[in-house]
């Protein structure tokens, strides 16, 4: 397919690269929250286990952690990218002499489409890696509840009562 930087297409994307870097900017602000809530939640869950010597909760796993680094540094990759093609747009507008500069379009188109696939494909690797830790962290809490309560049973108080001659009986 040939490319064609015309006023139309170039108008049109210096729109479109800003809302595209405004989606990325709400999912990278929302990601960040979860992330700090969630690790905030942890350290106080294990100074708890720590005070009342029970076991402390485990750590992330290192697929949740690997998973996190790749998209914030996907994010902020993207972010410079279509910063510099927004950029490259507002001069090429600017400037008196606009030559078709195909290569300049073909940036753009992928520049856009990439940030449109990223902004869709980073949000669903997100929810699948964060469901996917949910669940394995629900299979553990409930085997932490089903191993407690096991203790807890075997753990029943045994009530004797005094016989003859004990506890000052004659």
């Amino acid at each position: 397919m040939a490319y064609k930087m015309t006023e139309e297409f170039a108008s049109a994307m210096v729109t479109v690269i800003p809302v595209i870097l405004v989606a990325a900017a709400l999912e990278i602000s929302t990601m960040a929250k979860t992330s700090r809530d969630n690790g905030r939640r942890r350290r106080e869950a294990t100074l708890a286990a720590i005070r009342s010597g029970s076991p402390e909760p485990p750590v992330p796993s290192a697929l949740a952690r690997r998973a996190s680094k790749v998209v914030f540094l996907g994010w902020y990759v993207s972010g410079l990218i279509h910063i510099l093609a927004e950029v490259s747009l507002i001069r090429w507008l600017a400037g008196t002499e606009r030559a078709a500069n195909p290569a300049m379009a073909q940036m753009v188109f992928s520049v856009a489409t990439a940030g449109f696939a990223w902004v869709l494909g980073a949000g669903l690797f997100t929810l699948f890696v964060t469901g996917h830790l949910s669940k394995a962290e629900d299979r553990r809490w409930k085997a932490e509840c089903a191993r407690e309560r096991a203790i807890r049973a075997s753990a029943v108080p045994v009530v004797t009562t005094p016989g003859p001659g004990q506890g000052g009986q004659p």
